[in-house]
Protein backbone atom coordinates (compact mmCIF):
# COMPACT_ATOMS: atom_id res chain seq x y z
CA UNK A 1 0.00 0.00 0.00
CA UNK A 2 1.53 3.72 -0.70
CA UNK A 3 2.38 5.57 1.36
CA UNK A 4 3.03 9.63 1.97
CA UNK A 5 5.92 11.72 3.55
CA UNK A 6 4.94 13.89 5.96
CA UNK A 7 4.67 17.28 3.88
CA UNK A 8 2.09 15.87 1.43
CA UNK A 9 0.35 14.66 4.77
CA UNK A 10 0.22 18.08 5.90
CA UNK A 11 -1.24 19.63 2.26
CA UNK A 12 -4.24 16.72 2.98
CA UNK A 13 -4.74 17.41 6.42
CA UNK A 14 -4.16 21.39 6.23
CA UNK A 15 -7.19 20.92 3.33
CA UNK A 16 -9.23 18.68 5.80
CA UNK A 17 -9.09 21.61 8.50
CA UNK A 18 -10.67 24.23 6.86
CA UNK A 19 -13.79 21.73 6.98
CA UNK A 20 -14.12 22.50 10.58
CA UNK A 21 -15.81 25.70 9.58
CA UNK A 22 -18.67 23.80 9.07
CA UNK A 23 -18.98 21.62 11.91
CA UNK A 24 -19.37 24.18 14.21
CA UNK A 25 -20.59 27.51 12.20
CA UNK A 26 -24.09 25.97 12.66
CA UNK A 27 -24.08 26.07 16.32
CA UNK A 28 -22.65 29.22 17.33
CA UNK A 29 -25.84 31.49 18.10
CA UNK A 30 -26.71 28.95 20.51
CA UNK A 31 -23.56 29.01 22.70
CA UNK A 32 -23.47 32.64 24.41
CA UNK A 33 -24.19 32.05 28.30
CA UNK A 34 -22.59 35.18 30.46
CA UNK A 35 -22.58 38.44 29.61
CA UNK A 36 -19.04 40.55 29.61
CA UNK A 37 -18.76 44.20 29.75
CA UNK A 38 -19.96 46.20 27.00
CA UNK A 39 -17.95 48.16 25.03
CA UNK A 40 -18.38 50.29 22.21
CA UNK A 41 -18.11 54.31 20.76
CA UNK A 42 -20.06 57.05 20.03
CA UNK A 43 -20.46 59.88 18.02
CA UNK A 44 -22.45 63.10 19.24
CA UNK A 45 -25.21 62.47 16.45
CA UNK A 46 -25.46 58.73 16.07
CA UNK A 47 -25.49 55.14 17.81
CA UNK A 48 -22.40 53.26 18.76
CA UNK A 49 -20.41 51.45 16.42
CA UNK A 50 -19.19 49.12 18.96
CA UNK A 51 -20.17 45.27 20.30
CA UNK A 52 -23.29 44.85 17.96
CA UNK A 53 -24.43 41.37 16.97
CA UNK A 54 -22.73 40.94 13.61
CA UNK A 55 -19.35 42.16 14.80
CA UNK A 56 -19.64 39.68 17.84
CA UNK A 57 -20.49 36.79 15.65
CA UNK A 58 -18.39 37.56 12.73
CA UNK A 59 -15.12 38.48 15.79
CA UNK A 60 -15.74 34.61 17.20
CA UNK A 61 -15.75 32.83 13.81
CA UNK A 62 -12.78 34.78 12.90
CA UNK A 63 -10.99 34.27 16.36
CA UNK A 64 -12.04 30.69 16.55
CA UNK A 65 -11.02 29.24 13.76
CA UNK A 66 -7.12 28.85 13.39
CA UNK A 67 -5.03 30.97 11.32
CA UNK A 68 -1.63 30.16 9.67
CA UNK A 69 -0.05 29.45 12.93
CA UNK A 70 -2.67 27.61 14.66
CA UNK A 71 -3.09 25.02 11.54
CA UNK A 72 0.45 24.37 12.89
CA UNK A 73 -1.53 22.47 15.82
CA UNK A 74 -3.98 21.27 14.32
CA UNK A 75 -1.42 18.97 12.12
CA UNK A 76 0.39 18.38 15.33
CA UNK A 77 -3.06 17.11 17.19
CA UNK A 78 -3.90 14.70 13.99
CA UNK A 79 -0.61 13.52 13.28
CA UNK A 80 -0.21 12.70 17.32
CA UNK A 81 -3.25 10.65 16.90
CA UNK A 82 -2.08 8.03 13.42
CA UNK A 83 -1.36 4.97 14.70
CA UNK A 84 2.27 4.11 13.93
CA UNK A 85 5.35 6.05 14.86
CA UNK A 86 7.14 6.66 11.86
CA UNK A 87 7.41 9.49 9.11
CA UNK A 88 5.24 7.86 6.32
CA UNK A 89 1.58 7.04 6.35
CA UNK A 90 -0.58 5.56 4.44
CA UNK A 91 -4.33 6.26 3.61
CA UNK A 92 -6.05 4.19 6.24
CA UNK A 93 -3.66 5.33 8.73
CA UNK A 94 -4.22 9.02 7.82
CA UNK A 95 -7.57 8.29 7.89
CA UNK A 96 -7.44 6.82 11.67
CA UNK A 97 -5.43 9.80 12.66
CA UNK A 98 -8.00 12.36 11.60
CA UNK A 99 -11.08 10.40 12.96
CA UNK A 100 -9.17 10.41 16.27
CA UNK A 101 -8.49 13.78 16.68
CA UNK A 102 -11.69 15.24 15.25
CA UNK A 103 -13.35 15.28 18.46
CA UNK A 104 -10.37 16.81 20.20
CA UNK A 105 -9.93 19.43 17.82
CA UNK A 106 -13.70 20.34 17.27
CA UNK A 107 -14.15 21.04 20.87
CA UNK A 108 -11.26 23.36 21.59
CA UNK A 109 -12.39 25.74 18.06
CA UNK A 110 -15.95 25.58 19.57
CA UNK A 111 -15.19 26.74 23.19
CA UNK A 112 -13.25 29.34 21.74
CA UNK A 113 -16.26 30.60 19.74
CA UNK A 114 -18.06 30.49 22.57
CA UNK A 115 -16.00 32.55 24.50
CA UNK A 116 -15.94 35.06 22.18
CA UNK A 117 -19.83 34.76 22.12
CA UNK A 118 -20.60 35.69 25.48
CA UNK A 119 -21.17 39.54 24.09
CA UNK A 120 -24.80 38.13 22.72
CA UNK A 121 -25.86 38.15 26.10
CA UNK A 122 -25.53 41.95 26.37
CA UNK A 123 -27.44 42.38 23.43
CA UNK A 124 -30.04 39.50 24.67
CA UNK A 125 -30.23 41.99 27.82
CA UNK A 126 -30.39 45.27 25.70
CA UNK A 127 -33.67 44.33 23.96
CA UNK A 128 -35.09 42.71 27.32
CA UNK A 129 -35.07 46.36 28.39
CA UNK A 130 -35.96 47.94 24.79
CA UNK A 131 -38.86 45.95 25.57
CA UNK A 132 -39.81 46.78 28.91
CA UNK A 133 -40.13 50.75 27.34
CA UNK A 134 -42.24 49.76 24.67
CA UNK A 135 -44.98 46.67 25.87
CA UNK A 136 -46.53 49.31 28.04
CA UNK A 137 -46.69 51.98 26.15
CA UNK A 138 -49.93 50.98 23.78
CA UNK A 139 -52.32 50.71 26.92
CA UNK A 140 -51.00 53.63 28.66
CA UNK A 141 -50.82 55.79 25.18
CA UNK A 142 -54.91 54.93 25.34
CA UNK A 143 -55.55 55.42 28.70
CA UNK A 144 -53.89 59.09 28.11
CA UNK A 145 -55.85 59.64 25.22
CA UNK A 146 -59.31 59.03 26.73
CA UNK A 147 -57.97 61.51 29.89
CA UNK A 148 -57.30 64.01 27.73
CA UNK A 149 -60.53 64.21 25.51
CA UNK A 150 -62.28 64.29 28.69
CA UNK A 151 -60.29 66.86 30.24
CA UNK A 152 -60.44 69.23 26.73
CA UNK A 153 -64.46 68.75 26.16
CA UNK A 154 -65.07 71.67 27.98
CA UNK A 155 -67.95 70.83 30.08
CA UNK A 156 -67.95 70.89 33.76
CA UNK A 157 -66.24 67.74 34.89
CA UNK A 158 -68.72 65.33 36.90
CA UNK A 159 -67.60 62.88 39.75
CA UNK A 160 -68.35 60.15 37.24
CA UNK A 161 -66.02 61.78 34.96
CA UNK A 162 -63.37 62.26 37.80
CA UNK A 163 -63.40 58.69 38.64
CA UNK A 164 -62.87 57.53 35.08
CA UNK A 165 -60.10 59.68 34.35
CA UNK A 166 -58.62 58.44 37.91
CA UNK A 167 -59.38 54.87 36.64
CA UNK A 168 -57.62 55.51 33.34
CA UNK A 169 -54.75 57.28 35.13
CA UNK A 170 -53.94 54.58 37.64
CA UNK A 171 -53.96 51.60 34.41
CA UNK A 172 -51.93 53.96 32.38
CA UNK A 173 -49.46 54.72 35.77
CA UNK A 174 -48.95 51.36 36.62
CA UNK A 175 -47.78 50.57 32.73
CA UNK A 176 -45.35 52.79 33.01
CA UNK A 177 -43.87 52.11 35.78
CA UNK A 178 -41.90 49.56 33.37
CA UNK A 179 -40.65 52.31 31.90
CA UNK A 180 -39.33 53.52 35.51
CA UNK A 181 -38.19 50.09 36.69
CA UNK A 182 -36.09 49.68 32.94
CA UNK A 183 -32.33 49.51 33.98
CA UNK A 184 -31.33 51.63 31.50
CA UNK A 185 -27.62 50.98 32.12
CA UNK A 186 -27.73 47.31 30.57
CA UNK A 187 -28.16 49.09 27.20
CA UNK A 188 -25.05 48.44 25.37
CA UNK A 189 -25.39 50.63 22.70
CA UNK A 190 -23.94 53.99 24.13
CA UNK A 191 -26.05 56.48 21.66
CA UNK A 192 -29.34 54.50 22.41
CA UNK A 193 -28.72 54.19 26.54
CA UNK A 194 -28.54 57.99 26.62
CA UNK A 195 -31.68 58.50 24.92
CA UNK A 196 -33.64 56.17 26.90
CA UNK A 197 -31.93 57.40 29.98
CA UNK A 198 -33.76 60.91 28.79
CA UNK A 199 -36.70 59.54 28.20
CA UNK A 200 -37.03 57.78 31.02
CA UNK A 201 -36.39 60.46 33.28
CA UNK A 202 -38.72 62.80 31.35
CA UNK A 203 -41.24 60.11 32.00
CA UNK A 204 -40.76 59.97 35.22
CA UNK A 205 -40.93 63.64 36.25
CA UNK A 206 -44.72 63.64 34.30
CA UNK A 207 -45.58 60.63 35.85
CA UNK A 208 -44.75 62.01 39.27
CA UNK A 209 -46.70 65.86 38.67
CA UNK A 210 -49.66 64.44 37.25
CA UNK A 211 -49.99 61.86 40.23
CA UNK A 212 -49.62 64.53 42.56
CA UNK A 213 -52.10 67.01 40.64
CA UNK A 214 -54.91 63.86 40.78
CA UNK A 215 -54.72 63.50 44.20
CA UNK A 216 -55.24 67.14 45.25
CA UNK A 217 -58.38 68.19 46.65
CA UNK A 218 -59.46 70.51 43.51
CA UNK A 219 -57.26 69.13 40.69
CA UNK A 220 -56.22 71.98 38.52
CA UNK A 221 -57.77 71.12 34.71
CA UNK A 222 -55.57 73.31 33.18
CA UNK A 223 -52.52 72.04 34.76
CA UNK A 224 -53.77 68.65 34.09
CA UNK A 225 -53.71 69.11 30.18
CA UNK A 226 -50.61 71.02 30.07
CA UNK A 227 -48.79 67.72 31.71
CA UNK A 228 -50.71 64.97 30.27
CA UNK A 229 -49.53 67.22 26.57
CA UNK A 230 -46.07 67.02 27.61
CA UNK A 231 -46.28 63.28 28.64
CA UNK A 232 -47.31 62.09 25.66
CA UNK A 233 -44.61 63.07 23.30
CA UNK A 234 -42.35 60.50 25.55
CA UNK A 235 -44.27 57.92 24.68
CA UNK A 236 -43.37 58.76 21.03
CA UNK A 237 -39.87 59.24 21.60
CA UNK A 238 -40.29 55.64 22.85
CA UNK A 239 -41.51 54.22 20.06
CA UNK A 240 -39.07 55.78 17.81
CA UNK A 241 -36.63 53.88 20.23
CA UNK A 242 -38.07 50.67 19.79
CA UNK A 243 -38.45 51.24 15.91
CA UNK A 244 -34.33 52.03 15.73
CA UNK A 245 -33.51 48.55 18.25
CA UNK A 246 -35.70 46.87 15.41
CA UNK A 247 -34.02 48.37 12.30
CA UNK A 248 -30.73 48.63 13.72
CA UNK A 249 -30.86 44.91 14.59
CA UNK A 250 -32.35 44.26 11.10
CA UNK A 251 -29.01 46.22 9.66
CA UNK A 252 -26.80 43.85 11.53
CA UNK A 253 -28.25 40.61 10.75
CA UNK A 254 -28.30 41.55 6.83
CA UNK A 255 -25.16 42.73 7.19
CA UNK A 256 -23.86 39.64 8.75
CA UNK A 257 -25.74 37.35 5.75
CA UNK A 258 -23.97 39.39 3.39
CA UNK A 259 -21.01 38.37 5.12
CA UNK A 260 -21.53 34.80 5.24
CA UNK A 261 -22.27 35.08 1.44
CA UNK A 262 -18.81 36.96 0.73
CA UNK A 263 -20.57 40.13 -0.24
CA UNK A 264 -18.45 42.45 -1.31
CA UNK A 265 -19.51 44.85 1.45
CA UNK A 266 -17.17 42.60 3.63
CA UNK A 267 -20.72 42.84 6.24
CA UNK A 268 -20.42 46.72 6.58
CA UNK A 269 -23.94 47.30 8.56
CA UNK A 270 -25.68 49.92 6.31
CA UNK A 271 -28.63 52.23 8.34
CA UNK A 272 -31.55 52.11 6.67
CA UNK A 273 -33.78 54.81 5.42
CA UNK A 274 -36.20 53.78 8.53
CA UNK A 275 -33.38 53.83 11.01
CA UNK A 276 -32.03 57.16 9.45
CA UNK A 277 -36.02 58.34 10.22
CA UNK A 278 -35.80 57.47 13.57
CA UNK A 279 -32.06 58.12 14.51
CA UNK A 280 -33.06 62.18 13.29
CA UNK A 281 -36.20 62.16 15.11
CA UNK A 282 -34.37 61.45 18.57
CA UNK A 283 -31.28 63.43 18.13
CA UNK A 284 -34.38 66.75 17.37
CA UNK A 285 -36.51 65.38 20.31
CA UNK A 286 -35.12 64.07 22.88
CA UNK A 287 -31.93 65.87 24.21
Amino acid sequence: MQTLPFRYVSVIVLAWSFLFLFVWQTSLLAQASKPVTPTSSQTSSGPSTGQRIGTIIKDAISTAFPGVSGIGGLIDAIWRAKPNGGNNVNQPQLTTAVTNSQEAIKKSIVAQAQQNLTGLANIATELQVVSQFGVPTTTASGDIIRISDRLKSGKTLSDDDWTAIKADWKEAAGELGTVKNADVSKVVDKWLRDKLSLIQQTNITYVARIETELNAKNPNVDRLKDLLDKLYPTLQDISAAVGYEVTDMQAELKALADWAKGAASQGNKEVSPEGKTYIKYLNKNVQ
